[in-house]
């Protein structure tokens, strides 16, 4: 039997990265390695990579919400034994078309395939093909956006993203769409005074500030639904899944869509994960959300609607503490006579303590560890992560490796 790994969303903002390199040299390893526990009996394994890796001439992460991290990352990723990586998220382009180029060829560097996005013009990155023992498997990665509010870098233009949109147009457009919820009407009109005082528009930190000093939520719902336009921008996912279906046994998806810090999935997703099943794919890996969601099996295949972070700073200011964050997921399929017979997941904390550059720590690792209230505080966060994610509440084991979805 072949098990296939899944983790969510490895980013390096702001805290995390400065934690780095106050260590000197930007090594990632040692924040990475502790995960490798959950990953060691993998034979295959998957991830997000939501950053580019556009070299430090282009300026590393200092912002929020525009990522660019060290070459370094990758060897990271190596080191824990990430085999591939989606790249099609809102951070793509993050550093411009010349970033997105420049990260793939890191990644091909250092042996890590990628999926999601490519040099303009060249389709060999949409689908991504794999074979464990006898059984082919495809996997396809799509993003929902690519923050053009903030980077200003048309995807539509470069087509190079696997992209939630219609068809490529002549010439090449950009389809803005409303996907959150809207803010309280005092919200917009505060946005509108402090830009005319500053005479620019608000950065998005500077929004999240705000809404915090307003005691407004910081988390955002996907509850945009159209059901008409969602499905004219899935006609490409449609398209690469009956190529892929051809020439695979097992198609996966992971699609980069949802709210962020939201705990229950909203109209949006849980419509793509449905669509996404309807249409033939065997097993459904979404993130974007910043936090575990639940994960169910439909018409008896295996979908996690957030599979939340893998590096995200604990304390990054604008994270919702309530639905901790600091929780990420590795999903496991268990495959035998090309069918997937078994699906498990494995629950991670990341942690900082004492002016240490964060570390991702398996649970049962985590727990021997601790004493005293640390211990019972992970034992009740646990319970809270499990029942969150599998829908029920935890009995047997409360701390384990691996869990039965």
């Amino acid at each position: 039997m072949k098990k296939i790994s899944v983790i969510g969303d490895i980013m390096v903002e702001p805290p995390f990265m400065e934690q780095i390199g106050r260590a000197g040299g930007y090594h990632f390893t040692p924040s990475f390695l502790p995960l490798k526990e959950v990953l060691k009996d993998s034979d295959y394994v998957i991830g997000n990579l939501e950053t580019p890796l556009a070299g430090e001439e282009a300026g590393y992460t200092s912002r929020i919400v525009s990522f660019n991290a060290p070459d370094t990352l990758a060897e990271a990723l190596v080191a824990i034994g990430v085999d591939v990586v989606s790249t099609a998220n809102n951070h793509c382009l993050d550093r411009g078309y010349e970033g997105l180029v420049r990260t793939n060829e890191v990644l091909d560097r250092y042996g890590i395939a990628h999926t999601g996005t490519y040099a303009k013009d060249f389709d060999g990155d949409r689908i991504h093909y794999f074979t464990l023992g006898d059984t082919k498997f495809a996997l396809i990665a799509y993003t929902f956006a690519t923050n053009y509010d903030i980077n200003g870098v048309d995807a539509m233009e470069t087509r190079t993203v696997n992209l939630f949109r219609p068809q490529y147009n002549d010439p090449p457009r950009y389809v803005r769409h409303k996907m959150y919820d809207e803010m309280p009407p005092a919200f917009g009109d505060t946005i509108a005074y402090i830009e005319s005082l500053l005479g620019r528009k608000m950065l998005w930190e500077e929004t999240i500030k705000l809404k915090l000093a307003m005691h407004l939520p910081v988390p955002q719902i996907d509850n945009y639904l159209s059901e008409e336009e969602q499905d004219t921008w899935y006609q490409a996912v449609e398209a690469d899944y009956a190529e892929a279906r051809k020439n695979a046994d097992i198609v996966l998806f992971y699609p980069h869509a949802g709210g962020q810090f939201n705990e229950e999935p909203g109209l949006y997703t849980k419509r793509l994960v449905k669509k996404s099943v309807d249409l033939g794919f065997d097993a459904v890996f979404a993130a974007h959300s910043h936090t575990s969601q639940r994960a169910e099996y439909l018409d008896n295949k295996p979908c996690f609607y957030s599979m939340g972070n893998v590096t995200m700073s604990p304390g990054t200011f604008y994270s919702v503490s309530e639905c901790l964050p600091e929780y990420g997921l590795a999903a496991h399929l268990y495959v035998e006579d090309k069918k997937i017979q078994k699906t498990t997941f494995s629950i991670f904390k990341m942690v900082e303590e004492n002016d240490e550059p964060l570390r991702v720590v398996p649970v049962d690792v985590l727990y021997e560890t601790l004493e005293g209230e640390k211990r019972d505080k992970l034992v009740e966060d646990v319970k809270a992560v499990y029942t969150r994610v599998a829908g029920r509440a935890l009995t047997g084991d409360i701390i384990a490796k691996e869990y039965d979805l």
